[in-house]
C-alpha cells in the first residue's frame, strides 16, 4: 500500500497543475535558446504553442496583465512571432473536424454505420451495436512487413491495406456439405464472418472462389449472390 502511495503522488505531481503549462512555455520561449537543456527545448518547440496560443489558455491575457507594471518587457505581439507568429496562432485555435483530430477512428466509425441511414433509429443502434461488437480487438498482432495468415474470427478490430479472403464457397461459408446443407444459425455466422474479414480492408478487398475442392463441388458461393457479386473464371482475366 505504501509503494502505491508513492506511485500516485508521482503521477500527480505529472499531471497536475497542467493550466499552468502555457506560463512555462511562455518563460520557456523568452528564455534564451542556447541556455536551455535538451529538454526544454524539446517542451518549447513540440508542445509550447499548443498551450500559449491555444483558444482556452490564459498564459498571454496574464502576460499582457504584467505588461502595466513591467512596460519594458516584450510585447504580446513579439512573443507570439517567438512560437511561430499569427498565421499559426490561427492554425492552432482554427476549429477541427472530428476527422482532422482522429482520423483513424472516424474511418474505422464510417466502416461500421454504412448502409445503416434508412432504417430506423432503434435498427440503427442495434445494428452499430452488433458490428462494434464484432470488430472489437481479440488481441492478435498484425505482422505489417510480411503477409498475414489469419482466421476470420482473428481479424477482430485489425486493419490492412489489402485483404484476400480465401474461400468463400458454401462448403467453406457458411460451412455444412454439398450434400448437406447449413443450418439457419451457420448461415447467419457464416454471415457475419464474412462482415468481419470485409470491414478489415483500407485500400483493396478480393473475395476468393473455387468451383471445385479436393475433387469434389464447392456447393455454389451464396453470400457473394447475395451481394451482387459475380465471380471471375481464370479465362476472364487471360
Amino acid at each position: 500500500m505504501l509503494e502505491l502511495g508513492r506511485m500516485k503522488l508521482a503521477r500527480s505531481r505529472k499531471t497536475a497543475l497542467v493550466d499552468l503549462l502555457g506560463h512555462l512555455g511562455l518563460a520557456l520561449a523568452l528564455t534564451a535558446r542556447e541556455t536551455l537543456s535538451d529538454e526544454a527545448r524539446l517542451f518549447l518547440d513540440r508542445l509550447t504553442p499548443v498551450f500559449v496560443l491555444g483558444r482556452y489558455g490564459n498564459a498571454l491575457d496574464n502576460y499582457e496583465e504584467s505588461r502595466v507594471a513591467h512596460p519594458s518587457i516584450p510585447t504580446t505581439d513579439e512573443v507570439i512571432n517567438l512560437l511561430g507568429g499569427a498565421e499559426r496562432m490561427s492554425r492552432i485555435q482554427r476549429d477541427r473536424t472530428a476527422d482532422e483530430r482522429y482520423p483513424a477512428a472516424m474511418r474505422r466509425l464510417r466502416r461500421l454505420i454504412v448502409g445503416l441511414d434508412d432504417k430506423p433509429f432503434d435498427e440503427q443502434l442495434t445494428q452499430f451495436l452488433q458490428r462494434v461488437t464484432l470488430s472489437r480487438w481479440d488481441g492478435e498482432e498484425p505482422a505489417h512487413e510480411r503477409v498475414n495468415l489469419l482466421t476470420l474470427h482473428a481479424t477482430k478490430g485489425l486493419e490492412f491495406s489489402r485483404v484476400y479472403v480465401v474461400g468463400c464457397e458454401d462448403s467453406q461459408l457458411p460451412g455444412g456439405s454439398p450434400t448437406q446443407g447449413p443450418r439457419a444459425h451457420e448461415v447467419e455466422e457464416g454471415r457475419r464472418l464474412l462482415y468481419v474479414g470485409m470491414t478489415r480492408t483500407i485500400d483493396r478487398l478480393v473475395l476468393t472462389y473455387c468451383a471445385n475442392r479436393g475433387g469434389k463441388p464447392a456447393g455454389g458461393h451464396r453470400f457473394l449472390d447475395e451481394m451482387g457479386l459475380v465471380p471471375e473464371s481464370p479465362e476472364s482475366n487471360e
